[in-house]
């Protein structure tokens, strides 16, 4: 996305919502590398599947989705979202710079 970082908000434990620079029409606005998700979802009958031809944005929430679950099943971890175990690099152009001071509690490395 457009901003340094993007994240769920935790309140008590529970997601209820999400800072990220798309979100409109994404029910789960996260990348790849911000979830995991329990086996059971790849063993049953119809096994949990990437939507490789999703539009763009789309295929993480579209891949959540399937699931069945809603947002407020989602665990919270890492310190309720505080911490940072995966960060991804890429080189881009800034696309919005009221969003760089959307996090304080991500600070520089």
């Amino acid at each position: 996305g457009g901003r340094r970082a993007e994240f769920p908000i935790v309140a008590n434990g529970s997601v209820v919502g999400f800072e990220a620079y798309i979100s409109e029409g994404r029910n789960f606005p996260l990348d790849m590398a911000g979830f995991a998700l329990n086996v059971k979802y790849f063993l049953r009958p119809e096994p949990l599947l990437f939507v490789v031809n999703a539009p763009r944005t789309k295929g993480e929430t579209m891949f959540l989705e399937a699931t069945g679950e809603p947002v407020s099943a989602l665990e919270p971890m890492a310190q309720n979202c505080t911490e940072v175990y995966v960060w991804h690099v890429k080189t881009a152009i800034n696309l919005d710079a009221k969003h760089e001071n959307n996090a304080p509690h991500i600070s520089e490395v």
